[in-house]
């Protein structure tokens, strides 16, 4: 009869049956019952650990690193063991699960409910990055670029003027030597052998390759070792927003768009990227075709650029190629 009166007791899942997973977020839905000027205004990612005894949350909240520890004191279900409550000394969370996985978390205290948004998981790479990489070809000087990574350098090209210095390390497993170029700047401009002197003959020809970094925040970016999924709705608008920066970046100046060609989701050396190419014209000087490339890495954005002049291809062609191939990103955030 009481238990009539009382309702059925709920289900208690036992302390070795209790499930164990990394549930990560990448954004929440906040509820302050008594709301505050910025309540759910906050950029809130992270992970929730579930072990048998405790939970863990570790949150980014607007950069900033936030951990909390719950010591469970029972977990129950009522009508379907998929639907689990973990009752804590500090708040209760509500689990569902989907094939034995957490596919939704809530937090309830007495102040708060809190809906933690399940991260999209996103298909990692084939490779292990950085990709390996063999000695540089005959004549060719292997730079390091700080914060970012390496690229070789062909003797038919220099660095533009900048602080770098060049030491010359010997590899354990080969008699050869290995010049390497330690370049102090998070931006490199590689050209024509000679334009540092003023040479005519280096003058007259034209090509450029640019590796810099845009910096950002920790997550605004997918990581390097994520493949770049994106719908093709999307990349139409994706490629427009790139259209129209460049034709931005063209207003008022003697340079202008003469074709752009459709954006793409590329991998360079194992890493994936976004890439754009268009033809452009500096005044009336012959056409230039510049590819860009983006490697997005979690908190930043690497932009590597090949640039030469269309009539010039033949000459630049083995050239870039070959220091394409050579680009690794060994930053990896």
């Amino acid at each position: 009869m009481l238990t009539l009166i009382l309702g059925s007791c709920a289900n208690q899942v036992k302390n070795e049956d209790r499930t164990e997973q990394e549930y990560k977020f990448d954004s929440v839905m906040y509820i302050e019952y008594k709301k505050s000027d910025d309540s759910g205004n906050k950029d809130v990612f992270g992970k929730i650990i579930f072990k048998k005894n405790s939970i863990s949350v570790e949150m980014n909240v607007d950069g900033q690193i936030e951990n909390e520890e719950f010591t469970i004191r029972t977990v129950t279900y009522n009508n379907s063991p998929n639907e689990l409550k973990y009752r804590t000394y500090k708040g209760d969370f509500t689990v569902k699960l989907e094939n034995d996985s957490i596919s939704e978390v809530t937090l309830y205290t007495g102040s708060f409910l809190t809906t933690f948004n399940k991260k999209k998981e996103i298909p990692s790479t084939k490779n292990k990055l950085p990709l390996e990489i063999g000695k540089p070809i005959k004549d060719w000087k292997r730079i390091e670029i700080k914060d970012i990574g390496t690229i070789d350098l062909s003797p038919i090209l220099e660095i533009q003027a900048g602080k770098y210095r060049i030491k010359n390390q010997e590899y354990k497993d080969s008699i050869e030597n290995i010049w390497k170029v330690d370049f102090l700047e998070s931006k490199l401009t590689l050209q024509p052998k000679g334009i540092n002197e003023h040479n005519e003959t280096s003058l007259s020809k034209y090509c450029r390759v640019m590796v810099e970094t845009i910096e950002g925040n920790p997550n605004d970016f997918q990581r390097l070792n994520e493949q770049i999924i994106v719908p093709s709705t999307e990349l139409s608008e994706l490629n427009n927003q790139f259209k129209n920066q460049v034709q931005q970046g063209f207003y008022n100046t003697p340079l202008k768009l003469i074709e752009w060609y459709p954006l793409s989701i590329n991998e360079i050396n194992g890493m994936p990227c976004i890439h754009a190419s268009y033809k452009r014209q500096f005044k009336d000087q012959p056409y230039v075709m510049v590819d860009l490339y983006r490697f997005m890495n979690y908190d930043r954005i690497v932009s590597l650029t090949i640039s030469y002049r269309i009539s010039e291809k033949d000459y630049w062609s083995s050239t870039l190629n070959n220091t394409l191939k050579s680009f690794r990103i060994t930053n990896i955030k």
